[in-house]
């Protein structure tokens, strides 16, 4: 019976022995829990702060002070976007290598086609977005930027008519622009792909003007050949004279008109390099370089209006919302 008894005690020791130790593994097994859980939320903290590029100073909707947020978030792109950012294929800012840019104008004074290939672009980067106002639930954004110059080069087509007289020129150019202010307007949407949004920008207005113009070109049309296709009238007036019993007929009156489809011309000046012609041209455009741009910005603004959209989409296309604009 005692030996019984002893078995029965045993039993009974082994089974708190057993409870005992469920209920130690039971709270092991929920601090292990709550560890797990500290630690995920830690990882996905600092998983989420390395998503957000050190060239992006994120905003929040509801923030009371979100166009001053957007402002210095594109100033502080500045330092970044000078050598591009090949993570969002955005090509360096400065210099700015354009393939190509087309521009039409078929009103005013300057009516001309011009089509700009390898263009150099120094000083986008210089940058300043003095205001900023935003609808972000409408996704529009409009800027206020100023550059303080801005210098390109490159080559050159164009065809038309300027101040009434036929323009028709290719070679090279080279420009400097002073004091450029700017507005942009931005109209964009949101888009959703693979479980992300983004920002879309499906349009933009652009319009600017600046403090002063400078150009020069070099036109290497047909070599500067003289004239090809010239019609004339000639009315030549004579009279029989007689000299030395020989009769002559001699021209007393000439009147000539005539008129030309197309003409080049070609001079040496040995003074000034043989470089009059270029020189005159150049002082042309120089010395009506407001008028010109004034005449040409609708067209200009267009064209740098679609290679901004192009620039801009590459990157909004690549940072999902959630990245630059918290909710």
């Amino acid at each position: 019976e005692k030996k019984y008894t002893f078995i029965l005690s045993s039993g009974a020791l082994l089974e708190r022995n057993l409870k005992k130790s469920r209920r130690k593994l039971a709270l092991k097994m929920v601090a292990m829990h709550h560890i797990l859980v500290f630690v995920a939320v830690v990882i996905a903290q600092v998983h989420g702060e390395q998503q957000t590029p050190e060239y992006i100073l994120p905003c929040s909707r509801s923030d009371p002070e979100l166009n001053s947020c957007i402002r210095n978030s594109f100033n502080h792109l500045r330092t970044y976007v000078v050598n591009g950012l090949k993570d969002l294929d955005v090509p360096p800012l400065d210099p700015l290598n354009i393939k190509e840019m087309a521009m039409e104008n078929n009103a005013g004074a300057v009516q001309v086609k011009a089509l700009f290939t390898d263009i150099l672009v120094k000083g986008g980067s210089n940058y300043t977005i003095k205001d900023v106002r935003a609808d972000i639930n409408k996704y529009r954004i409009d800027v206020s930027v100023t550059i303080p110059r801005v210098e390109t080069r490159g080559k050159y087509e164009i065809i038309g008519r300027v101040l009434l007289l036929p323009v028709q020129s290719s070679g090279e150019f080279w420009t400097e622009f002073l004091n450029i202010s700017a507005i942009g307007k931005l109209y964009g949407r949101e888009v959703e792909r693979d479980g992300e949004k983004y920002m879309n920008i499906d349009k933009i207005f652009l319009d600017f003007n600046m403090k002063n113009a400078r150009f020069k070109v070099k036109d290497n049309i047909n070599n500067g050949n003289v004239l090809v296709n010239i019609s004339a009238i000639g009315k030549l007036y004579g009279r029989e004279v007689e000299r030395d019993g020989e009769k002559y007929m001699n021209i007393d009156k000439i009147f000539l008109d005539f008129n030309m489809k197309n003409a080049r011309f070609k001079v040496k000046d040995n003074i000034n390099n043989g470089n009059v012609l270029g020189e005159a041209i150049n002082q042309f455009l120089n010395s009506n370089a407001h008028e010109l741009v004034q005449e040409m910005r609708p067209a200009a603004s267009q064209s740098i209006a679609k290679l901004a959209k192009q620039l801009i989409n590459s990157a909004f296309n690549r940072i999902p919302l959630r990245v630059w604009l918290l909710d």
